[in-house]
């Protein structure tokens, strides 16, 4: 399952030596709980982030990592001119493929990266897990959402992970205590990477 986790993980370039980040534990948004045979798990957490930027270079930022990056495998469609919980958007329809020690994944995501005066969101979802090997496989679902909003010292980020996992009810224990333990290091890596990109 560790490794099942990591995969979820961005990888992130140099740390703005220039910001403070402070981050929390998180937290289940609701029990995690199994439907059927598929897990549902959503975690939440916060971090403060203290230094400059701009949401807007941030925004141009989450465009080309699903746009232009080296892991877009295809762009199917993309709309500059889209609303998402009443934000100005854009909605990016694309393929993405990720290689690692602990399988391959492809996934097609629809995402929507939007800016309404001092936030940005960033909201990821699965469309459809077209492959998934090794221990990938379990994975079914996938959602991340971040709220960035500016504060007077800096910027406020607000980030939920989801996913679904079809696994045996067994491995349940296992599996929430590895999201609980990996989830604070992937706030803060996540951070990271938006004082990199701000």
């Amino acid at each position: 399952m560790k490794k099942l986790i990591v995969t979820l993980i961005l990888v992130l370039g140099s740390t703005n030596l220039f910001a403070d980040i402070q981050c929390g534990k998180g937290s289940w948004v609701f029990p995690p709980k199994f439907e059927g045979k598929i897990l549902k798990v959503e975690i939440k957490g916060t971090c403060t982030l203290t230094t400059e930027g701009d949401l807007e270079k941030l925004k141009e930022f989450y465009i080309a990592s699903m746009t232009d990056a080296p892991e877009v495998r295809e762009v199917h469609n993309v709309n500059d001119k889209d609303t998402f919980s009443e934000i100005p958007a854009t909605e990016i329809d694309s393929t993405i493929f990720n290689s690692t020690d602990n399988g391959d994944l492809e996934i097609r995501f629809l995402t929507h990266v939007g800016i309404n005066q001092d936030r940005l969101l960033f909201n990821k979802e699965s469309k459809e897990i077209l492959r998934a090997t090794g221990n990938s496989k379990y994975l079914r679902k996938i959602t991340e959402v971040l709220n960035i909003s500016k504060t007077s010292e800096g910027f406020k980020v607000e980030i939920t992970s989801g996913t679904h996992l079809k696994m045996p009810k067994f491995f349940k224990k296992m599996a929430l205590k590895e999201i609980k333990k990996t989830f604070p290091s992937m706030l803060k890596e996540i951070t990271s990477e938006i004082a990199d990109n701000l």
